[in-house]
């Protein structure tokens, strides 16, 4: 008797477990080593790596080196492309099917596929209503005040010509949007790709000015003027470089905000008319606007005066270049060919163009997506995902609460705001409640007309839709479509946003045991938790407004641990000599560290006895499993190329050090490893924040 009452207390325990972590499967009893969810795990796996040696090589080992890059290929994610993929044969079904779809949709897509047609469009006749007015410029028919204001007539084409214009929620009033003028004006990937003095650097730019005199050729310039454009391109781009400040620098929202008055920009920046600009650009009925980046602008105003550096012949072969490099994809295929040479073989090192289906999937999902995404969920987003979602959601925000309660080195004061901040997030999981209108008209025809007049048809909706007295900020708005593979954090409207192409498996599957959804999603939602309480985030309270609201001295903790990020991930070698930078990552590692930490709470906390327990994966516990999930989602392959050009402009760390990082500096991870004191995995010095 005493017998059956201790497996009955027993069974109690076990079932009041299980109801904790529910939908999901748990132990091992009823699985083998066939199952094929073990398998997917055990296949991407190097045994013969020590765990706490390598994790990431542990984990991922046997997938990189049995993973070859396709040749349209620069990089693969394992759990993000996979998904993409998949995601992209539903698409494919979709768009297949013109009889069913959304006659914007069926149109623009057939454009887009029909490549006969685009290879025999005249180039420059469709696009002589932008180099026609270029054309005068070099031949001095134009002041240069309406000159200038043409610059306004390409934003609202959003092409990226000398700086950059948007619309965004006003941090420091966010009931309100504001327009945002910032640094632009490049099209290679980073300023230190024009500055830096290397020998490959060096080289790419040499490559960079042929491909520009390429393209001007073919736009029917002659040789000795195509040159004589290229350089004067380059000339004009280095000089914007040189005065836009860094990536990193671009991080601090306070120094980024600089709001003035429209009336104001003519006496701080009196070179441009903007009163012509921003007739041109579609966006007068501003009254103010935020300068980001003021040095920017000022040092602009100089290179484009009478004695500056800009003349009409610079910026006429500057404005001829942004027209054909931003229309290059929607033009005949020697324009493509030529493109795909320099910015997909030497920037990006991929070694073949993508199939054509593909390139129409993202160009459909750009300028059309949320009708794509409509069809999307109803294929990919059934029963009752969303609900199961936000089950974990809420787990995780549980433990960010008592995280926070923990964090020895936050007074009350900071700790109680923090916590205010925390019960006012708003989470969005899977497609918005409204779905967004389209007004463009598409034709079946015309794939270079349907791109530039959807470009500007969302300018146009979204200055209509965010400029007046009586706007209210939509904080409901989504800023990814639900077929995109990834989440984000608004730190002006305090809210997570979880497509549901991220609530896909290997991120989130009913039918893995909850340790791998722990492991994946639960640490992509953790990580978005934490965005609002890392470096940039920290400054925006609850209701979204810029604001330090740390008490001056917890201030200074925190930014002394995440000093420590800093020089832990600016140790991190990508590549030899490229390193990463662990100032331009810190929000993303800050989030990833605190993400882990938080979603391995979540896991114990939920899964009691349980994590203990054998997992499906023979040999490993169900702790163990769950650490080995996270780091595949983060099992990469890159071209070099690919690795470099992240490390200048990506905030996230590479792949490999998404993994270490966080683990390194978890002692949970040790602990559920045996990793002993020292190991690589085990340092003795960690950097914990929260």
């Amino acid at each position: 008797m005493k017998v059956q009452a201790a497996l009955a207390l027993l069974l109690v325990a076990a079932l009041a477990t299980c109801n904790l972590i529910p939908h999901f499967r748990v132990g091992s009893s009823h699985l083998t080593n066939e199952d094929p969810i073990a398998q997917r795990v055990r296949e991407s796996m190097d045994f013969n790596v020590d765990p706490c040696d390598d994790f990431y090589e542990f984990s991922c080992g046997a997938w990189i080196k049995n993973t070859t890059l396709s040749p349209d290929q620069g990089r693969f994610v394992k759990s993000f492309d996979k998904v993409t993929k998949e995601n992209n044969k539903i698409l494919l079904e979709v768009v297949k099917n013109p009889e069913k779809m959304d006659p914007k949709l069926r149109d623009f897509w057939k454009s887009c596929t029909d490549v006969e047609t685009i290879d025999k469009t005249d180039a420059k006749e469709s696009l002589s209503f932008l180099t026609d007015f270029i054309d005068k410029i070099s031949e001095k028919k134009l002041d240069w005040q309406t000159t200038l204001g043409f610059i306004g007539v390409l934003h609202a084409l959003r092409m990226n010509a000398l700086f950059s214009i948007g619309l965004e929620i006003d941090p420091k009033n966010p009931s309100k949007y504001l327009l945002q003028l910032s640094q632009g004006g490049l099209s290679l990937p980073d300023r230190s790709m024009y500055l830096e003095k290397d020998k490959e650097t060096i080289q790419v730019l040499e490559k960079y000015q042929v491909h520009i005199a390429n393209m001007l050729k073919l736009y029917g310039a002659t040789d000795a003027s195509a040159q004589q454009q290229a350089i004067e391109v380059l000339q004009v781009e280095k000089a914007l470089a040189n005065i836009s400040i860094t990536n990193a620098e671009l991080r601090d929202p306070f120094k980024t905000y600089n709001k003035v008055e429209l009336k104001d920009l003519d006496r701080m920046f009196p070179t441009i008319n903007w009163l012509e600009y921003f007739s041109a650009a579609e966006i007068e009925q501003f009254k103010e606007a935020n300068v980001k980046v003021p040095t920017f602008f000022q040092s602009l105003d100089q290179l484009l005066s009478p004695k500056g550096f800009i003349t009409n012949s610079h910026l006429s072969s500057y404005l001829r270049w942004v027209v054909l490099h931003e229309a290059a994809d929607y033009l005949p295929k020697p324009f493509r060919d030529e493109n795909f040479e320099f910015f997909g073989r030497v920037v990006a090192g991929s070694k073949g163009i993508k199939e054509r289906t593909e390139l129409c999937l993202e160009s459909t999902d750009e300028s059309l997506g949320f009708l794509l995404s409509q069809e999307y969920v109803k294929k990919a987003f059934t029963g009752d995902s969303k609900k199961k979602a936000l089950e974990l959601l809420t787990q995780v925000e549980t433990s960010v609460g008592q995280i926070l309660n923990e964090t020895e080195w936050m007074d009350s004061e900071t700790r109680k705001k923090a916590t205010v901040k925390l019960s006012l997030f708003s989470q969005m999981i899977g497609y918005p409640d409204e779905w967004p209108k389209y007004t463009q008209t598409i034709k079946p025809h015309t794939y270079l007309g349907n791109k530039l007049h959807s470009r500007n048809q969302a300018h146009r909706q979204q200055v209509a839709s965010k400029v007046g007295d009586h706007v209210v900020v939509d904080r409901k708005e989504w800023q990814m479509t639900p077929e995109t593979v990834n989440a984000y954090y608004d730190p002006t409207t305090n809210g997570m946003v979880f497509p549901a192409a991220i609530l896909q498996s290997p991120f989130f599957d009913v039918e893995e045991p909850y340790a791998m959804n722990a492991g994946s999603i639960g640490m992509v939602m953790s990580h978005e938790a934490y965005h609002g309480f890392d470096d940039q985030g920290r400054l925006y309270d609850g209701t979204g407004k810029l604001e330090n609201w740390w008490t001056p001295q917890v201030g200074k903790q925190f930014e002394s641990r995440a000093k420590c990020l800093v020089d832990q991930y600016g140790r991190y070698e990508a590549l030899p000599d490229h390193f990463v930078n662990g100032q331009l990552t810190l929000g993303e590692n800050i989030a990833d560290n605190a993400g882990m930490k938080n979603a391995y709470k979540t896991y114990v906390r939920v899964a009691g006895q349980d994590a203990a327990q054998p997992s499906i994966l023979r040999g490993y516990s169900n702790a163990q499993l769950f650490f080995i999930s996270y780091a595949q989602l983060w099992c990469t392959k890159a071209r070099d190329e690919v690795v470099k050009q992240r490390l200048l402009v990506d905030p996230h760390s590479p792949g490999k050090f998404r993994v270490l990082g966080p683990l390194q500096n978890l002692q949970g991870f040790s602990d559920v490893f045996k990793c002993a004191a020292g190991s690589k995995m085990n340092p003795q010095n960690k950097c914990v924040l929260f």
